[in-house]
């Protein structure tokens, strides 16, 4: 019913009504809904604390949470002119209240959760225009035009005006037309506390008023029920109010405050309260009589016009079924024991209002079991199993079961059955007591007879018997017999076990050829068993000593490597005695033939071993166990080369000449086994990249039994190398056993075959001052550049280069000498004879200087021709770099 109200007052927010502005004097402006606005109050089964604070529990604001502010289209705003304006109110935050409404038997309770920007009270006598909450009540609900009209004025019949200012400094009853402060106490008519927290913008007003001071509305009534929020932001007196208004409002009808027909209105609603124990126990099948007598309610016609409700939920013919019954009694038969029933009463008061209460009831069983059983036999000292059947309407819960039988036997268990071994014959009662879980109770007795069943007789002994592990000894059973109803009997068989720590062993018949082949103490026992299987025993004992050889077991691989560490482990040894290990010693022998023999001698069941070199090794195990039995096991292993060769190559500084042979000296290679071969890969660096010009043939050259010594006869290991150069060779030493070893090794071919010089003159006639010319272009050499110098004298270096031009300045015979040497250091000389003389003179008188000026004037003109010709030339290729420009 709450979730309705609150479904109804959601809906009812949905419809904003829209503020218009009026300037006029005294004017009220806004819209309300035709519909008069209402709220509802509670009952408080506890009262409020009356002290300023707005408890969730104490006010059940979950039920009667009302709010209301300028904005939400249902309130009504009202203008104080002249100072008024309708622009006072900014936002939800400027002014906004929550309120709540109970009752109770004596009082209607209100409270006022106020959201206020500003909060002023400072209008002294006139503090209704303060910042305050106003409640005006109408308990007779009849809506007076003018509730201030009558005579004495102001005629409050049936309701009253109260007024708190929010900080709690005035208390206003209008009523009684005297404002006053608070001096009165709780128990007059009504009573107000408030509490204001202006830095958090809010306040709270709580109120309490006499039901009797607004005509004392019954519950179920309605009551006129209005509230008002004044706002005086700026001081002074207030500008604005907010009214919860119950309808529309025009500006001609009286203000809010004292017309009751635009009140909202309040219902005081009804509680009722469903009462019912919270679990009921009832017998099976009997009928049941269930009263909604504790429920009750505060509905003036509760006691006569309460509507009960009984609803039963039954699983009938595998579905849910509802029996529904009306009344405030129920009479109901239940048919199931040991169930639970859910059975839920509704109670609704005349104004519809309900509540529901919720009684598990349980069904007792009172229906004993039923038995049925009989007498039986049982045989003596024989698994026996006595069963009963036994019912009930439910299920059983326990036995008790009783038997006597050289005293008593007690049992409880939840089985029908019952199962015992009697020692002697003999006729038995077996007394039982069946149970269901509500200790309803049927009892029983059962005559059980035992039967005869004695084993065989054992007439004699066996002595304890010594035998070897090897040993076959003829054991024969004493006399026996066994007592049947008929008589004696020799109809009997024979068992003989042996049962040691790690063996056991078994054999059938009067006689027996036994064979116990593990050492160690046995317990004998010949078994002798009659035809319905009843046996009677001999135990003797046994020692069994040890004869047997060991057998000694140890892995060992086929082949190891030289140094390398193997185990040898003689778990896979074994003895007949389980207890060999602790009591028998293991020695190890190795022998190792190889280059030398090498013999080792190794004590315990575990052991490493390395081999110092290859060969072939014999390990042979010994192995004695705690009774001094050996046994041994001899294996080979065959020890493998790990050590690879180490090579050694050697060059004489590293340096051979070109077209000499020379050899690759690689007597300082060496190998523990004996070297195989060499092979070697001659590479020349030309640069940067090595290309390879020379190398040995597959198998390269055969080293196997050849000495050091003897390692230059080889023909393999000798290189001609024509080319001078940068080289490398690799290397490679094999052993007769396949392991390698790389070395790698630079040297260089040197140039040894020298150059040839040559000049184009070996003798020149020269003036003094005349110019020497002098070409060795003509030198050769067959490996590379050459480097030129000229001698004079063969003393004085005067030149360098393939050409020489000098001046001698003296007469005189010279040697000229060209030097040339190549890459090698490698030379050759070639030499040039140079006549200088002074030139001709001839006496003034005589002296023809014809062919001089021959010689000069030709000289001058060449000069002149080349100076033009090279004129030409420069001004041609100038021509061309402009045209070739003119072109781009």
């Amino acid at each position: 019913m709450y979730r309705k109200v609150i479904f109804v007052m959601l809906i009812l927010s949905l419809f904003p009504i829209i503020a218009k502005a009026d300037e006029d004097l005294g004017s009220m402006i806004g819209e309300q809904n035709e519909e008069k606005r209402w709220t509802e109050a509670y009952y408080a089964f506890e009262p409020p604390v009356m002290d300023g604070w707005i408890g969730d529990m104490e006010w059940q604001t979950e039920f009667t949470a009302n709010y209301f502010d300028a904005f939400d289209g249902q309130s009504f705003r009202e203008i104080y002119p002249p100072e008024g304006s309708d622009e006072e109110f900014t936002d939800q935050a400027d002014l906004a209240i929550t309120f709540y409404l109970m009752y109770d038997d004596t009082f209607l309770y209100f409270a006022a959760n106020v959201t206020d920007q500003e909060i002023v009270v400072d209008s002294g006598a006139t503090f209704w225009r303060d910042d305050g909450v106003e409640l005006l009540l109408d308990g007779a609900h009849d809506m007076d035009y003018d509730q201030r009209a009558g005579d004495p004025w102001p005629g409050f019949e049936d309701g009253t005006t109260l007024l708190a200012t929010v900080d709690g400094s005035y208390y206003y009853d209008y009523s009684n037309s005297t404002p006053y402060e608070r001096t009165f106490g709780e128990e007059q008519d009504w009573f107000a506390a408030t509490r204001s927290v202006p830095s958090a913008n809010y306040s709270i007003v709580e109120m309490r008023i006499r039901l009797d001071s607004i005509a004392s509305p019954q519950p179920g009534d309605n009551i006129g029920f209005n509230v008002g929020i004044n706002d005086d932001d700026t001081g002074g007196l207030s500008k604005t109010a907010l009214k919860w208004t119950g309808r529309e409002t025009t500006p001609e009808e009286f203000p809010t405050f004292k017309n009751e027909s635009l009140w909202g209105a309040a219902h005081l609603r009804t509680y009722v309260e469903a009462r019912l124990p919270e679990r009921i126990e009832v017998d099976e099948d009997t009928e049941v009589e269930l009263s909604a007598d504790a429920s009750t309610g505060n509905h003036p016609e509760f006691e006569t016009g309460a509507n009960f409700t009984w609803t039963l939920p039954q699983y009938i013919d595998g579905e849910w079924n509802n029996l529904t019954s009306h009344g405030p009694d129920l009479v109901h038969v239940f048919e199931e024991p040991l169930s639970f029933y859910t059975l839920i009463l509704d109670v609704m008061d005349p104004s519809g209002v309900s509540d529901t209460a919720v009684t598990r009831i349980y069904v007792k069983d009172v229906t004993p079991p039923v038995l049925e059983y009989s007498d039986a036999t049982a045989l003596e000292e024989k698994p026996f199993t006595y069963a009963i059947n036994a019912t009930d309407n439910v299920a059983v819960s326990r036995v008790e079961w009783s038997l006597h039988e050289n005293g008593w036997y007690n049992r409880t268990t939840k089985a029908t059955f019952f199962d015992h071994i009697f020692e002697h014959p003999g006729v038995y009662a077996l007394h039982f007591s069946v149970s269901d879980e509500e200790n309803n109770t049927a009892n029983g007795t059962a005559m059980i007879t035992v039967l005869d069943d004695a084993p065989p007789v054992i007439e004699g002994f066996i002595p304890d018997l010594m035998m070897n592990t090897s040993q076959v000894v003829s054991l024969s059973a004493p006399a026996a017999y066994d007592d049947t109803a008929e008589g004696p009997s020799t109809n009997l068989s024979f068992s003989w076990s042996f049962s040691g720590e790690f063996g056991w062993y078994q054999f059938f018949g009067r006689t027996v050829n036994v064979n116990l082949d593990i050492p160690g103490r046995y317990n004998g026992t010949l078994t002798v068993t009659d035809g319905i299987g009843l046996s009677s025993y001999l135990n003797f004992n046994v020692s069994v000593q040890d004869d047997t050889p060991p057998v000694p077991g140890f892995f060992l691989p086929l082949e190891v490597g030289e140094s390398r560490q193997i185990e040898l482990n003689a778990s896979g040894s074994m003895d007949n005695d389980p207890f060999f290990w602790a009591g028998s010693s293991f020695t190890w022998v190795v022998v190792l033939q190889g280059k030398e023999n090498f013999t080792d001698t190794l004590e315990g069941p575990i052991n490493h071993i390395s081999f110092p070199f290859p060969g072939t090794a014999l390990v042979t195990l010994y192995f004695e166990d705690p009774s001094g039995n050996t046994a041994n096991l001899t294996k080979q292993v065959r020890v493998l080369d790990m050590t690879p060769p180490i090579a050694v190559l050697t060059l004489d500084g590293n340096v051979v000449d070109q077209n000499e042979p020379f050899f690759l000296d690689i007597t300082g290679s060496q190998d523990n086994m004996g070297l195989l071969s060499a092979h070697y890969t001659v590479f020349r660096i030309e640069e940067g990249e090595e290309i390879p010009i020379l190398s040995t043939p597959f198998f390269g050259v055969r080293l196997l039994n050849v000495s050091n010594e003897d390692f230059r006869q080889l023909d393999g290991l000798w290189i001609t190398l024509s080319n001078p150069g940068i080289y490398r060779i690799d290397l490679i030493i094999v052993d007769v056993t396949g392991l390698n070893d790389t070395v790698s090794l630079n040297f260089t071919v040197r140039d040894s075959i020298p150059p040839r010089a040559a000049l184009n003159r070996t003798i020149v006639y020269l003036i003094v001052g005349e110019k020497l010319y002098l070409s060795g272009s003509g030198s050769s050499d067959g490996e590379g550049p050459l480097v030129y110098q000229w001698l004079l004298d063969n003393e004085t270096l005067i030149a360098s280069g393939p050409e020489l031009v000098w001046i001698f300045t003296v007469r005189g015979n010279h040697t000229i000498v060209l030097k040339v040497t190549d890459g090698g250091e490698n030379s050759d000389c070639s030499m040039c004879r140079v006549m200088v003389t002074d030139p001709v003179k001839v006496d003034d008188a005589g002296a023809d200087y014809t062919l001089l000026y021959i010689v000069w004037g030709a000289a001058i003109l060449i000069i002149l021709l080349g100076a033009i010709l090279l004129l030409l030339w420069a001004r041609r290729k100038r021509e061309d770099e402009l045209a070739k420009r003119n072109e781009e």
